[in-house]
């Protein structure tokens, strides 16, 4: 094999490892406070290293704002798929759907031009995307970063989250260990979260 294939096989390998490396991330880049979006899909792609969809939130007299929803990696994404029927990956979400998302966004040290080249949000309309009521207007957990009892919102009853933790097994895994979190910011009343810990078929240990 010539040197200069060898020099191109490195290059593009570097670049590809690269790309995931500055797309991997953890709980302390994000904010504990979470937005709540709601929009219609004009941009998906269910692929590592992180499902990345683009929301065109709707604006009264004018052009509608960009959102760029982070989502989970892939393996997540096939848990997610399997709870749901197995549907493929195009299925779930599909370019037109109009969602609401429960998204926490990044810290100010973080910048997602950096992350993202290709994925440039609007200034400050990045989030992580931890929650979604879906088009049937079902819940559906997502990504793994966020305090997940902050995204109860007023109006919502303990019965709608427990219907919701009790059919999907990773809101489940996240609100339980979102219970442990004890040096991060918990908003949701916590007369709230008992009734709904107490409403679980699995209680959390």
């Amino acid at each position: 094999m010539h040197s200069s294939t060898l020099i191109r096989i490195f290059a593009i390998a570097l670049v590809a490892v690269t790309s995931v490396t500055t797309a991997h991330h953890s709980q302390s880049m994000f904010v504990e406070t979470p937005v709540w979006v709601t929009g219609t899909i004009v941009r998906y792609r269910p692929v590592d290293p992180h499902v990345m969809i683009e929301l065109a939130e709707p604006q009264s007299g004018g052009k509608g704002r960009k959102w760029i929803v982070e989502g989970p990696r892939m393996g997540r994404l096939e848990w997610i798929l399997q709870n749901n029927g197995g549907i493929p990956a195009d299925q779930i979400l599909k370019v037109g759907d109009r969602i609401t998302v429960c998204g926490f966004p990044l810290k100010k040290d973080w910048d997602p031009n950096r992350m993202y080249a290709d994925w440039p949000p609007e200034q400050g309309r990045f989030v992580h995307g931890q929650v979604f009521v879906m088009p049937d207007g079902r819940m559906q957990s997502w990504g793994p970063y966020g305090v997940i009892d902050n995204c109860v919102q007023k109006g919502d009853t303990a019965k709608t989250w427990i219907t919701f933790l009790n059919r999907d097994p990773l809101a489940h895994k996240q609100w339980c260990d979102a219970m442990s979190y004890t040096s991060m910011a918990h908003h949701t009343a916590r007369s709230f979260v008992d009734e709904v810990n107490q409403g679980l078929a699995a209680k959390c240990q």
